[in-house]
């Protein structure tokens, strides 16, 4: 019996890992709420609409080549309810994202990086939020932040 369980636990950290490595945004999404957790601040929650927010985001600063918290013409993202309505995300919200040298960025580095940036760090414990998506296209990556 002692055997067949330890077999199990083996085979499920096994298959954790291979999980983890397999699907880098819940890799991020993890490693968010571990920086939470540090913070002593509740988890955040997994949520489909902001992951397609985030998408969005990505896609966008991929597409027009820019990171950063405006739009590649401007316009201040953040406080641009069109897309968060698009998706029916109606309350507060707001975003980290960041851009990897070379377009590789792994889920480990990618948090190093938000967690070692006093602003960005702020932004991903604080307790305002519930709810995350995140999403990567080309060495960028965005966490969409909500509240319900």
């Amino acid at each position: 019996m002692k055997i067949a369980l330890l077999a199990v636990i083996v085979l499920s950290v096994m298959w954790s890992s291979v999980v983890f490595a397999q699907n880098p945004r819940m890799a991020v999404f993890d490693g968010l709420n571990e920086l939470r957790a540090e913070a002593g601040v509740a988890p955040v929650v997994w949520n489909g609409i902001l992951a397609d927010v985030a998408q969005a985001r990505v896609s966008n600063m991929h597409r027009y080549k820019y990171i950063g918290h405006r739009h590649w013409d401007g316009e201040k993202w953040i406080s641009n309810d069109t897309v968060f309505k698009a998706f029916g995300w109606l309350t507060s919200h707001t975003e980290v994202a960041l851009q990897c040298s070379g377009g590789s960025c792994s889920p480990k580095f990618a948090l190093s990086l938000w967690a070692h940036s006093p602003g960005h760090l702020n932004a991903i414990t604080s307790t305002r939020w519930t709810d995350v998506g995140v999403a990567k296209k080309a060495g960028r990556w965005v966490a969409a932040f909500g509240k319900k």
